[in-house]
């Protein structure tokens, strides 16, 4: 089956001022998507995505035109040979960063095909075993006031998640009272994690600071505490992992196999948390869980549109190794229109995709609505 054709598409949805959400120093005035259709000889369409397109749209069709050439023509079930000629002609720009968040759109989309071909969910494709159903937690909780704060945990818990991932920003006694306001909230029985988008922020806790937070946390039973620090410190990292009562997150800047490995072998984090959409898709997903020797907790970072959060709950519920999928809990039409099922929380889980392929749509009507072929985003951040 030959690749006659490849596609960037550029999507954004404009919030109205209600939808907006914020952290120190930043926020959102919309939500970007920067997708990848692949289109075959023999009809079959694969849809990927690239995180790091959203919010350099420009690069992402740059990247994308200077590729395309070296698919054109070429069988999309031989994922392999394609993989390596991609990395080959971008060995020095294309193995890490935006290059590898280009590379792993095009290699969602071909096993969205290859899944297709077989008239299977990508989830069956990918492993024999695939678990009917698997635990979801909801990241939401940016910046707002504490009534706002305990209105919205609420909603949660009526929405049936039994786990809640928030924001907390400032210095480590305004984040132990803004956790503390949502684990009151949610009460004991509803699993509590804490994010600090450290990368985002101008001035990110330093070790003592987050060494601080993290003893704090033990009492407010915080299931993880992510990214309180630059993630490029991997030495303070890999000091707090010894020394933190909680578990800690990170990874998700981080965009290849052979980085998760330094990250495995120094034991920076609990938990790693590789984005399929950055670090070089489904293909690169199954090899950072391959290298993890030394047993370290994985979940999929998941933030972006539909065709984001159906690659990781493929993955999730087709990889033992991932233990827990993400859904975007901000304003996020562009996650819920690209979605052939809609997602549907019952009890804390959801049920794997069952429909061929990765179950993610590209319709006239949802170009129409969103699509900017102009690459003219608003900054998301």
């Amino acid at each position: 089956m030959k690749i006659e054709s490849i596609r960037p598409v550029l999507l954004r949805d404009d919030y109205q001022e209600h939808e907006r959400w914020f952290f120190p120093g930043g926020g959102s005035t919309g939500w970007n998507a920067a997708l990848l259709e692949i289109r075959t000889d023999e009809g079959l369409i694969g849809i990927g995505e690239s995180i790091a397109g959203s919010t350099a749209p420009l690069a992402f069709l740059g990247m994308v035109k200077q590729l395309e050439p070296l698919l054109i023509g070429a069988d999309v079930l031989d994922r392999a040979t394609l993989l390596s000629r991609l990395r080959r002609a971008s060995i020095y720009w294309g193995t890490s960063g935006m290059g590898a968040g280009v590379v792993s759109a095009i290699d969602i989309a071909m096993w969205d095909i290859a899944a297709q071909a077989k008239g299977v969910p990508l989830n069956v494709l990918l492993g024999p075993g695939a678990r009917p159903e698997v635990p979801l937690y909801v990241s939401a909780g940016f910046m707002q006031s504490e009534d706002a704060l305990r209105d919205e945990m609420r909603r949660w818990v009526d929405a049936d998640f039994r786990a809640v991932k928030i924001r907390a920003f400032g210095t480590p006694s305004e984040i132990l009272r803004t956790v503390g306001v949502a684990r009151l909230a949610l009460g004991e029985d509803i699993a509590l994690m804490v994010d600090l988008n450290a990368n985002l922020m101008r001035s990110p806790l330093d070790f003592e600071g987050a060494l601080t937070v993290a003893k704090g946390f033990k009492e407010l039973n915080i299931r993880f505490f992510e990214e309180p620090m630059k993630s490029d410190d991997v030495r303070a990292y890999a000091a707090l992992v010894n020394q933190s009562p909680v578990a800690i997150a990170g990874g998700e800047s981080f965009s290849s196999v052979e980085q998760f490995e330094l990250l495995f072998d120094q034991r920076t984090f609990h938990l790693a948390q590789p984005d399929t959409t950055h670090c070089g898709g489904i293909t690169a997903m199954l090899k950072i869980a391959d290298t993890n020797r030394h047993g370290m907790r994985l979940a999929p970072h998941t933030w972006g549109s539909g065709v984001a959060l159906a690659a990781c709950l493929h993955l999730v519920t087709a990889h033992p190794s991932y233990e827990v999928g993400e859904f975007c809990g901000v304003t996020n039409r562009l996650q819920t229109a690209l979605l052939v099922e809609p997602v549907t929380v019952v009890n804390g889980n959801v049920r794997a995709p069952s429909v061929p392929g990765l179950g993610v749509r590209l319709t006239e009507e949802i170009e129409r609505r969103y699509a900017r072929p102009d690459a003219q985003f608003a900054p998301t951040y």
